[in-house]
């Protein structure tokens, strides 16, 4: 997948909309990651291939210290590949920023699935700023059953509505992370795609 060139601050030839620097892509996967199971601690789970971009930041899903730093700031995080489960495990799938849960389905029961699709698609919004910054998120977790049947799963901060705090002061990296309750080489998951987009 093609990364878009990234604006930058320090090029005040560049236009700004509302205040804001547009960027678009900043990270995105150039090959499947590895498929991981017989897990049950938070694990994460993202390719290792996931790229950033020459002129922004190089280093893999890394936002620079104070980019993200301004109230009204949108984001949106992508993510998708397979799974499989035996039995009917929970499972929890969450979006850090650094060690922060920026947005989780909470511990969910999880219905059997062999070699099954799943998409993740969250928005954040950058509710305060600073070193006791906070993003507010919503989005979905959606997986099919065997059945097959679609089933979705909200994704939300960790108290519903209630914005994480994390600090925009300083680097922050870009994790998808992945919790089974039971260890098996039959609850698995394979993450395919994962795209951060700045959408303002």
């Amino acid at each position: 997948m093609a990364l878009l060139a990234v604006r930058t601050g320090t090029d005040t030839s560049q236009p700004v909309a509302n205040g804001f620097i547009p960027v678009g892509l900043v990270a995105s996967n150039f090959a499947s990651g590895a498929a991981f199971n017989t897990y049950t601690a938070a694990t994460n789970i993202e390719p290792a291939s996931l790229s950033g971009v020459a002129g922004f930041n190089a280093t893999p899903g890394l936002v620079p210290a104070n980019f993200l730093n301004q109230v009204g700031k949108v984001f949106r995080v992508k993510a998708g590949g397979m799974f499989g489960v035996t039995g009917t495990p929970n499972f929890t799938f969450a979006i850090l920023m650094g060690t922060t849960v920026i947005a989780t389905t909470g511990v969910s029961v999880m219905a059997a699935a062999t070699s099954m699709s799943f998409n993740a698609e969250v928005t954040c919004v950058i509710t305060a700023s600073g070193a006791s910054g906070t993003v507010l998120s919503t989005g979905f977790f959606q997986y099919f059953t065997t059945a097959p049947v679609a089933v979705f799963l909200r994704m939300t901060n960790t108290t519903a509505g209630t914005a994480s705090t994390i600090d925009l002061t300083v680097d922050q990296a870009f994790h998808l992370q992945g919790t089974w309750s039971a260890s098996s080489a039959s609850n698995t998951t394979t993450v395919n795609y994962f795209t951060v987009e700045f959408l303002n």
